[in-house]
């Protein structure tokens, strides 16, 4: 215990070992380094002043494992917060993106979290690169690429971005090879159908409240 409280008192816990650290301190109920490590993680966060997108990336790395192997929301906090107050939100979007077939199920729902009601940060990178697979790979539909559409909120990329929207159904269309793959695909735009009559039926409500006050 000594020599990790030696090492956690320094100015800062590397970050090679800090996810060893922080796992160790919560699979041994180390209170106090746990804290530590959560300090550190906010000091390092503090430090990053411009969007450095791989200093933002381990920032991201580490809350979607703490999330996924610990269940504990304290670092998605700090790491969400960062990466949205240096307005570089939309570029790490779609430069995160660019590794879908290589991300967790973890990472694609923090990213998806992360855009918030600005579906379009995911659904233009997304549409980008099914294009290119579209123009380079032939038929290209990739589990991850199901999971993220099917968390999203179409309603809302047809309410704002509708040409957007239309396009990314325009490429899907292109990319189904098989009856399974048209099968998803007419699911999704039920689910595109059903979001938009819900966000129109709240923007009612909306209206109709603000109307009676």
């Amino acid at each position: 215990k000594q020599w990790y409280q030696r090492r956690v008192r320094g100015p800062q816990i590397s970050r090679d070992i800090f996810r060893d650290i922080n796992k160790m301190s919560n699979v041994f109920e180390m209170s106090w380094l746990a804290a530590r490590c959560v300090e550190q993680f906010k000091d390092i966060s503090d430090a990053i002043q411009e969007p450095a997108y791989q200093d933002l990336v381990f920032l991201f790395d580490e809350a979607a494992y703490v999330l996924s192997k610990l269940k504990s929301r304290q670092l998605v906090d700090i790491a969400l917060s960062k990466i949205r107050s240096i307005n570089g939100h939309q570029d790490f979007v779609s430069r995160y993106l660019e590794n879908l077939t290589s991300l967790s199920l973890q990472q694609l729902d923090l990213i998806i979290e992360l855009a918030g009601t600005n579906v379009k940060y995911v659904v233009k990178p997304l549409t980008e690169q099914l294009t290119t697979g579209w123009a380079t790979q032939g038929t290209l539909m990739l589990t991850n690429t199901k999971y993220i559409l099917e968390k999203i909120d179409l309603g809302c990329c047809q309410k704002y971005n509708s040409e957007l929207c239309d396009e990314l159904f325009d490429v899907l269309e292109g990319l189904c090879g098989t009856q399974d793959d048209f099968k998803w695909l007419l699911r999704l735009q039920r689910k595109l159908l059903k979001e938009s009559v819900t966000s129109t039926e709240s923007d009612t409500i909306t209206a109709t409240t603000s109307d009676e006050v």
